[in-house]
């Protein structure tokens, strides 16, 4: 009776587990969709390099998706039970509510062991190989990875903001860069607009700034410097890649728990960076 029994919920909650993970993925695909179509459609991205780069979010999406769908899967069938009687039915036939269980425990074994592996194995995967065909693309495209309103620190001691980009990407407006490749002085740089120079064969970005402002502060604070100017040229250096060029330096997000925890092992300093591997360790 037990195993009629215990297949008959389980058959339940797989059929009701299947369409929330469907729905709850499909939910948290649409943000990651809209924003790479515009790859395709503005940057000229080949739909084949979308598709990978939406198979390298799902680890990311299933991490969450799983244990909704999970508990979604359990709850429904149960008040399913309920609401037609059956618990009431089976009780009557000398079965407890405790004996109900495996069932809800099995699957949810099922979705953790798979969501642990997720988090700590595949989401960092998916992070690192996705950051790789975005700096490749970098490469090709240089101008594909500069989106408006947010701040871009994939150059080595440069922070860019652009306030708008137009729809061949070459031309930004309202443009801000923090220079910290320097040890000895700090540069703010803020421009009206920008343009993109090279093409992604070269090894570095050029921005062709106009109409600015570019002010110099010692580390020390002791002196500052305000330059004036109508278009100065600005060269930020793109990642390397490949056997010859080095590999990218993975982020917190793209280690997985042996790496990060070494990373932490061999802290030098304790400070905010220190805290965000720690932290992103106690998530994983």
């Amino acid at each position: 009776m037990f195993r009629i029994t215990y297949r008959y919920i389980l058959k339940e909650m797989l059929l009701i587990f299947a369409i929330s993970l469907l729905t709850f993925t499909f939910v948290l695909l649409v943000a990651k969709i809209f924003t790479l179509t515009d790859l395709v459609v503005n940057k000229g991205v080949s739909p084949g390099i979308l598709v990978r780069l939406i198979g390298y979010k799902l680890p990311y999406i299933l991490v969450y998706a799983f244990p909704m769908s999970t508990l979604m899967a359990v709850l429904i069938t149960f008040l399913r039970l309920s609401g037609d009687s059956e618990i009431t039915a089976l009780k009557a036939c000398g079965v407890s509510l405790y004996q109900l269980l495996p069932p809800a425990l099995v699957l949810s074994t099922i979705a953790s062991l798979f969501t642990g592996y997720m988090a700590v194995y595949a989401m960092p995967e998916g992070n690192r190989a996705f950051k790789e065909i975005v700096y490749r693309l970098g490469r090709q495209k240089a101008y594909v990875g500069i989106r408006p309103r947010i701040f871009n620190d994939d150059f080595k001691g440069l922070v860019l903001y652009v306030n708008n980009v137009d729809t061949s990407g070459r031309e930004l407006g309202g443009v801000f860069i923090s220079d910290e490749r320097d040890p000895r002085l700090s540069h703010a740089i803020v421009a009206r607009k920008a343009i993109v120079l090279g093409d992604g064969r070269q090894k570095a970005l050029g921005l062709r700034l106009i109409d600015g402002e570019i002010h110099y502060d010692s580390k020390d604070l002791k002196s500052s410097d305000t330059v004036r100017f109508k278009t100065y040229e600005l060269t930020l250096n793109l990642p390397q890649l490949g056997k010859h060029g080095g590999a990218i330096e993975p982020g917190n997000s793209e280690m997985g728990l042996k790496q990060l925890w070494q990373k932490i092992r061999t802290a030098e300093v304790k400070d905010a960076k220190y805290n965000v591997m720690v932290m992103e360790l106690q998530e994983k």
